[in-house]
């Protein structure tokens, strides 16, 4: 654009966190941001081999409902990863997890499902994953519903993909609960033996509107 512009700025300074619009024609008026969307709380990355990936205090009355996103490659071929609560006294690893998972495989027809009840921690797949960091053995987008609320239990939805140990691609989608009631703040994700390669896990919280 070639010469000179003129604004009509707004009467008052306008509040906290509000912002500058226009209407097309100059003139300024203040407005409140958008609400809703995702929160960015935290989230960890590293490409060596490295242990479990623990997040304490994510989870509080911020938030009602979460979202978890990533992906990992266990250094050991046919390792699952696993998962537990957390919440200020530790890992939640009493048998009170439940879940149902069902994985679509990419080589054939078939499909398999996982189901699991009264076990101390929640397995994210029905078969051993690839090790192979060009593969990546598992990539997850999860759902928390209210994990922080000690009076009910704390559910989730997770879905993704993933490369077997024979390097078979395939899908998998499920549910899985912490039956006994508690308020949960953390999570541990971990391999069931070795270590990671890789991993990146970032995790959101919904805002409500």
């Amino acid at each position: 654009y070639s010469g000179n512009l003129s604004f009509t700025l707004p009467s008052s300074t306008g509040t906290n966190g509000q912002f500058l619009q226009t209407n097309g024609s100059g003139v300024l008026s203040f407005a409140n941001a958008p609400s809703g969307g995702l929160q960015f709380i935290t989230g960890s990355s590293s490409s060596s081999s490295h242990g479990n990936i623990t997040f304490d205090n994510i989870f509080s009355s911020s938030y009602r409902n979460y979202i978890v996103i990533g992906d990992f490659t266990p250094a050991t071929n046919n390792a699952d990863i696993e998962l537990r609560f957390r919440d200020s006294g530790g890992d939640q690893s009493a048998s009170e997890y439940q879940q149902h998972l069902t994985r679509y495989n990419a080589d054939s027809d078939s499909r398999n499902t996982k189901r699991t009840d009264g076990v101390n921690s929640f397995r994210f797949s029905t078969v051993g994953l690839n090790n192979d960091t060009a593969r990546v053995g598992l990539s997850f987008h999860m759902v928390f519903w209210n994990p922080n609320d000690s009076n009910v239990r704390g559910k989730f939805y997770v879905t993704g993909a993933g490369v077997d140990n024979g390097a078979q691609g395939f899908q998998f989608n499920g549910m899985g609960q912490y039956k006994g009631t508690s308020a949960h703040t953390g999570l541990k994700f971990f391999p069931a033996s070795g270590n990671f390669s890789v991993s990146n896990v970032k995790v959101y919280g919904v805002v409500d509107s």
